[in-house]
């Protein structure tokens, strides 16, 4: 697989990632909506009161809590088929809770078909697990698309110690921990004294320290950040899905995978076969044709392996100089020998 390493001259272009989260009636949706050209996944119903409302631009609505339109609706972005300055998650809390939900579901026909009492289903690690890597996968499609991307979520308290320890120790975005790595600007937003203010939590933009409170909030707050990030002349790379990365590493850690790589490497790669000669003699030893790697049986994989290790390589060399022709192996060749160790 090739990789492509870039260069730190030229800066990227990029769209903003925002993520606000607060208590009802903090701004969260307000201020999501004074971003250009937004189109708007609306769990709550929220958009509603903003609708030909004076001072905010026209936006588009897809009132839904299913994942499957999310996703579809992210299908048609990336394709080009929807185009859109913004894309709002209103709220990210509630597409987190939807697949919570679903996760539990699954663990209660686990223990339907068990035979045991749904009532007393248990989410297991691997569920939890499942959770984690469906969602990141959604938080990274949506902060690879072409546009600004803003989530807004509930906010929920963070704890520290145990029993008569525990202490409130601040606040979060409520969804999953680890929803806040990717944003590169996060804001708590609060009503102090019938003013709306949003605190930075996170900046690595470096516009705005830690703990800086910003007032009148809207697109403007943004757009010379918004600006700025737009004079990159490098176009963005996007991140592959934690589902996609975490297939591919699946496929690496195969059984199957890792033996036909194992066999590949001594053959072609230690003992310097090329590969015809290597699957013909991996063909002479099953008696079987072989047109690629992957028709060798997973079941004979470990044998092969064994027997490959235990084997002189000089001696595998003789066997081919004497044996090999160019064509693809039959079975009867197999007739010869196979000049591996028994």
């Amino acid at each position: 697989m090739a990789i492509t390493l870039e260069s730190s001259d030229a800066p990227v272009r990029k769209f903003l990632k925002l993520a606000l989260y607060g208590p009802p009636g903090s701004g969260k949706t307000y201020v999501a909506l004074t971003f250009p050209d937004p189109v708007v996944v609306d769990t709550e119903a929220g958009t509603d009161f903003y609708r030909g409302r004076e001072g905010f631009g026209p936006f588009r609505v897809l009132k839904t809590k299913r994942l499957d339109q999310v996703l579809e609706l992210l299908d048609a972005i990336e394709r080009g088929d929807l185009p859109c300055q913004t894309v709002v998650i209103d709220s990210i809390t509630v597409l987190h809770e939807v697949l919570r939900e679903a996760m539990a579901q699954v663990a209660e026909q686990r223990a339907l078909r068990n035979g045991k009492n749904p009532d007393d289903f248990t989410m297991t690690p691997r569920d939890w697990g499942k959770l984690k890597l469906r969602f990141q996968s959604l938080m990274t499609r949506l902060y690879n698309l072409p546009a600004h991307t803003v989530i807004t979520g509930w906010i929920r308290d963070v704890y520290e110690g145990e029993g008569d320890q525990l202490r409130r120790v601040g606040t979060t975005l409520d969804a999953d921990k680890k929803a806040l790595y990717q944003p590169d600007l996060v804001l708590e937003l609060a009503v102090v004294k019938g003013k709306h203010i949003g605190i930075v939590r996170k900046d690595r933009t470096g516009t705005w320290p830690v703990d800086t409170r910003l007032t009148d909030l809207g697109y403007a707050t943004f757009r010379p950040l918004v600006e700025r990030l737009d004079s990159g002349t490098a176009a963005p790379s996007g991140l592959a899905t934690e589902e996609a990365a975490a297939q591919e590493a699946a496929a690496h850690l195969d059984p199957a995978t890792t033996g036909r790589a194992i066999l590949r490497d001594l053959l072609c790669g230690q003992w310097g076969f090329d590969e015809r000669q290597a699957l013909w003699l991996l063909a002479s030893k099953l008696r079987q044709p072989l047109r690629s790697w992957a028709e060798i049986p997973p079941e004979r994989l470990s044998s092969l392996v064994d027997q490959l290790q235990a084997t002189d390589p000089a001696k595998l060399r003789a066997f081919v100089a004497q044996h090999y022709q160019p064509v693809e192996p039959a079975p009867e060749e197999a007739a010869h020998g196979d000049g591996l160790s028994h």
